[in-house]
Parts: structure tokens; C-alpha cells; sequence
């Protein structure tokens, strides 16, 4: 087995997303769905991500080079339709020892970003989270329901038919 399912802290520092067009936009409404605090570099200099306020909050628009910006504190890179910049911000990033994806190529990417297995692990984890602090009355009470699972999770389900396309 080559890549390990492993969990990244998304309270423990930024995500930083490199790319351009509705690869950047879709990457971006996973991390967002997903709570995370990302830092955009939109290679094309479209700045019009479509996100909510919500999730406004937590982007932070980064202006200049990102193969020279400062990367202090970030826990990953995620290159999506960045082209020649995801491979060399890979370089950088593996020198730097943080995780790199870049899309759809895993000669670069140090672990790989699936957007449904985020979504399953989501669920997974919370109605764990639900099972074990309310006992079996609980895990019955929530059986078949959404109403038992973290609000996050539900956020992500039902943001991914537009994640998708």
C-alpha cells in the first residue's frame, strides 16, 4: 500500500490552495465544507471564489508568487489546475516536509484528496462521536437519521453533488 488514510488537524493552521478555475472553486468547497482555514493563491487572478460569508471567514486571498510565499504554520498544500506551478510548489513543499497534493498526479503529491472518502470519513466519525457519548439508546435513536450526525458532515453531504461537478 503505498498512501495511508490519515486525518489532517484543520484547527492546527491553514491549508494553502494553489490553482486556477472550478478545480480551485471545487477544492476550495471541500476544504470550506470541511471547516478548514485556506489560504488562496488563484494563479489566474480570478478572485471570485462563489463561497458563502461563512466560509469567507476562514479564506484568506493571497496575493504574489506562492513559490515564494511564506508557508510558516501551514499543515498542507493542495495544487488544483495550477499546471507547471502545482509540480514546482510541490518540490517546495516536500522540502519543507509538508503533505502536497496536486491534482491528478501522484508523482507529485504526497497524499491523495478524495473529496467522497472526506465526506464518509466525516459521517463516519461523528455518528462514532454520537454512538459512544449517548449509548445504544442514542445510536438507536439516530439510526436512519441525519438529524444524529454532526452538522458538518451534513454540510459536506449535501454540498457534494456540487463539489462533483
Amino acid at each position: 500500500m503505498r498512501f495511508l488514510p490519515v486525518f489532517l488537524d484543520l484547527k492546527a493552521g491553514p491549508v494553502v490552495l494553489i490553482g486556477a478555475g472550478e478545480l480551485l472553486r471545487a477544492k476550495l468547497r471541500v476544504l470550506a465544507a470541511a471547516g478548514a482555514r485556506i489560504r488562496v493563491h488563484a494563479i489566474d487572478g480570478n478572485h471570485d471564489l462563489g463561497v458563502s460569508s461563512e466560509d469567507a471567514a476562514r479564506i484568506d486571498i493571497a496575493a504574489g508568487d506562492p513559490l515564494i510565499a511564506d508557508l510558516a504554520g501551514v499543515i498542507a498544500v493542495v495544487c488544483a489546475g495550477a499546471g507547471d506551478v502545482g509540480v514546482a510548489m510541490s518540490v517546495r513543499a516536500k522540502a519543507l516536509g509538508l503533505p502536497v497534493n496536486v491534482m491528478d498526479d501522484l508523482d507529485h503529491s504526497s497524499f491523495i484528496f478524495r473529496p467522497s472518502s472526506i465526506a464518509a470519513m466525516s459521517w463516519s466519525r461523528s455518528h462514532r462521536r454520537n454512538v459512544a457519548g449517548g449509548g445504544a439508546a442514542r445510536a438507536r435513536e439516530d439510526r436512519g437519521a441525519a438529524a444524529g450526525t454532526h452538522w458538518r458532515a451534513r454540510r459536506v453531504h449535501r454540498r457534494l453533488p456540487q463539489i462533483h461537478q
